[in-house]
């Protein structure tokens, strides 16, 4: 996964990054406690969040190609009823095949995720750390749920999306897949 995953921010920094940044910069505003926004502005922004999180995942689900993303998520409203019979037995086989990078991956994510998780909720949760980030830092706006959620937005839920979208493309046998003469 670590390798997929590089390879795809490498070769796509600055889209990740904008579509990373929209749902965490998002979050921020609809928190706002000094500039309480309207439920209409609240609702807009809610869909301009989910919708740049859609995106990142077809991208994901992609390898990095947007175009080929629609296509497997199409696929699966086009697939034959006698091929979901087949589905499994490739999610087996792949299981069977991939079992150790499966599991090994599935446990530094959890990790990292705890990890991650675990240092926001002390960074908001420590007054003289806090203190010293509003003093020091262009983030002294942030209200505590504001910073929790801007940082959550930064690191784990996007780490959670390229987790998903690897485990789909494992499982599914699709990361061998050779498109536009990049491995995905």
């Amino acid at each position: 996964m670590i390798t997929w995953a590089l390879s795809l921010m490498s070769r796509n920094v600055l889209l990740i990054t904008i579509l990373v940044l929209v749902p965490a910069i998002g979050r921020v505003i609809q928190t706002d406690e000094v500039r309480i926004v309207n439920k209409q502005t609240y609702w807009l922004i809610e869909i301009i969040v989910e919708g740049a999180r859609v995106i990142l995942f077809i991208f994901l689900i992609g390898s990095g190609v947007f175009s080929l993303g629609i296509e497997r998520i199409k696929s699966i409203f086009k697939t034959p009823k006698m091929q979901w019979y087949v589905i499994p037995s490739t999610v087996f086989h792949s299981i069977k095949t991939h079992y150790f990078e499966l599991l090994a991956t599935t446990v530094v994510f959890t990790l990292l995720a705890f990890l991650l998780n675990s240092l926001i909720q002390y960074l908001v949760s420590d007054e003289k750390l806090l203190l010293s980030i509003h003093k020091n830092t262009t983030l002294k706006f942030l209200n505590k749920t504001s910073l929790s959620l801007f940082l959550k937005n930064l690191s784990v839920i996007p780490l959670t999306l390229f987790y998903e979208a690897w485990l789909i493309l494992t499982l599914l046998n699709l990361l061998s897949t050779v498109h536009s003469g990049l491995k995905q």
